[in-house]
């Protein structure tokens, strides 16, 4: 049932992921409904937004997870209220559930009474995709678009995606299109057929049982602004992902996304002092996957971006294409720590370089190029950093839309001790030791067992050889230290340079499990390979399969 809660919101029941196999026999429901309102800067704006809520509601009817997935990242803040339901029932026993619900902002245009009106969005619901469908790229969640047809009953006939790209994902999108509900457009008082672009949502399936109870932290410590960092007046976000066992203690925490990599240590230090009550399945105590968001501010919640785009004066926005001029402009989500060339660093050789690149209205980098560089290497390590890096897209009248931004990075040999991070000291350290003591880092062959990943960052395929190549392949060399973490990746052999960068890039914030030889951890050397494949060709191999499929079809 649908639940008007404005004239231009529309806030769905919550509903089951998997509608054919429910976890209970009634979902969560909503005690209070929120009031809610479209930012300012998307009120005017002919643009339908949406949010589909991933959350799941305890038996008391306390939310304990809470993910917002936004069509548009600035309707975000606006959706941050407080939240009241009644638990999942089975039988006549609540029950934890997981569930979600959407929340739809309709535009001026869509107006229910009178005159000529755009289609109204009534109900949607997720994309659900599997790891087999290519990589996306881009911001979290992925965002992708499409056109359209509806007829004069609001009935969907059919669709066409923006890129042909995602051509390969015209099932699932099918299958999610199902679900939606319109109101038709209007001429006057008559219903229509027409046209409506609208954005996609996709969400991965979770595959692993969720606990009857989830971990419940009962000891928290707030991270420290790290004293070095107090006279740069930046703040940041830091997203932790790690595991809580059966005892409650705090496994391999990652950093999942990060808006200042400078504040990544102080919230790892933070969140190895948590104590946490363990998730239960089925009374007996199990380990649970959790995510727990750092904010570094000052005490008056003042500070600056590490990076911010300058906005543009109404003069030199005339002066650009209209296709890159916005009112808002790009802001970065995520950022990586810079990775300095091997063997740069190795030979102290300090620099620079800048890039100029388009951040699209999916937030995501494209069209990059290298604009000044002191020397190669480091041309190719920024380009790798920026395409790993996730921005909130420019707006124009509200829209996201195209922007054009530069970006410099200084490469210069870690000659302040002070303020170095703990990463740059280690990486000084290890570089001493590769020098002088060798035999102290082991082989993966001397190994007592096979290195385990516990967490794994998929490499950006470069847009700088788009058009140029379409697949490639890269081996890098890295160090693996006694808490698993990696340093000094070094390219041994690629197709491209940029694909080379682009999996230092990504490799170097991979976690394992400590290394051991004879029980104990050490230090290991191994060699990674990487096999890079774009959207494009991911596409062109469907349709190659396709037609082989009904070739194969037709001779039988």
């Amino acid at each position: 049932m649908l639940r008007l809660a404005a004239q231009d919101v529309i806030v769905t029941d919550p509903a089951w992921f998997d509608a054919e196999n429910p976890p209970a026999d009634q979902p969560p429901q909503f005690k209070r409904r929120p009031k809610l309102e479209l930012p300012d800067e998307l009120k005017k704006k002919d643009q339908i937004v949406y949010v589909i809520v991933d959350q799941i509601i305890g038996d008391k009817g306390e939310r304990l997870h809470y993910n917002p997935l936004c069509s548009n990242p600035y309707v975000e803040k606006a959706i941050a209220v407080d939240y009241t339901f009644s638990s999942a029932m089975r039988g006549a026993k609540p029950v934890a559930a997981h569930c979600w619900f959407a929340i739809i902002f309709n535009p001026v245009s869509a107006k229910r009474d009178g005159g000529d009106s755009s289609p109204r969005l009534l109900a949607v619901a997720p994309v659900l995709f599997d790891k087999k469908a290519p990589a996306i790229g881009g911001p979290f969640p992925p965002v992708i678009w499409a056109t359209l047809n509806l007829d004069e009953k609001g009935q969907l006939q059919n669709f066409v995606f923006d890129e042909a790209a995602f051509e390969v994902l015209r099932p699932q999108v099918g299958a999610s299109l199902h679900g939606w509900r319109f109101a038709p457009a209007r001429r006057g008082e008559q219903a229509t057929a027409a046209n409506l672009r609208v954005p996609l949502i996709l969400e991965q399936p979770n595959e692993s049982k969720m606990p009857d109870v989830l971990p419940k932290a009962v000891y928290r410590v707030r991270p420290k602004y790290p004293i070095a960092m107090i006279r740069s007046g930046l703040r940041g976000e830091v997203v932790l992902q790690f595991t809580v066992d059966e005892t409650g203690a705090v496994k391999d925490p990652v950093v999942l996304r990060s808006s200042n990599p400078y504040f990544n240590q102080g919230a790892l230090e933070a969140l190895s002092q948590w104590k946490f009550e363990p998730g239960r399945l089925g009374g007996e105590p199990v380990a649970a996957k959790m995510q727990q968001p750092f904010v570094f501010e000052f005490g008056d919640g003042s500070g600056r971006d590490l990076v911010s785009a300058t906005k543009v004066s109404p003069d030199d926005q005339r002066k650009l294409p209209p296709e890159l001029r916005y009112d808002e402009p790009p802001r970065l989500k995520g950022v990586l720590d810079p990775v300095y060339p091997y063997a740069l660093l190795h030979g102290r050789v300090e620099g620079h370089a800048n890039v100029a690149f388009r951040v699209n209205e999916l937030g995501k980098v494209c069209q990059l190029s290298v604009t000044e560089s002191s020397r190669p290497e480091f041309g190719y390590a920024v380009a790798a950093l920026v395409e790993a890096s996730e921005f909130m897209p420019a707006l124009k009248n509200g829209k996201p839309t195209n922007a054009v931004l530069r970006f410099e990075q200084k490469f210069e040999w870690f000659a302040f001790w002070a303020v170095l991070t703990d990463r740059e000291k280690r990486e000084v350290d290890l570089l001493s030791l590769e020098e002088k003591h060798p035999e102290k880092i082991f082989s993966a062959k001397k190994l007592d067992a096979p290195l385990k990943p516990i967490f794994q960052r998929a490499p950006v395929f470069p847009s700088s050889v788009t058009g140029r190549l379409s697949r490639g392949d890269a081996k890098i060399e890295i160090l693996i230290d006694e808490e698993g973490s990696v340093h000094l990746a070094r390219i041994v052999d690629t197709t491209d340079p940029a694909f080379g960068y682009a999996a230092v890039q990504a490799v170097s914030d991979w976690r394992f499990e400590p290394p051991k030889v004879r029980g104990k951890p050490v230090l290991a050397r191994v060699k990674v390979p990487f096999e890079f494949k774009s959207a494009t060709s991911e596409t062109e191999a469907v349709a190659a399969e396709k037609r082989a499929d009904e070739a194969e079809g037709k001779q039988q």
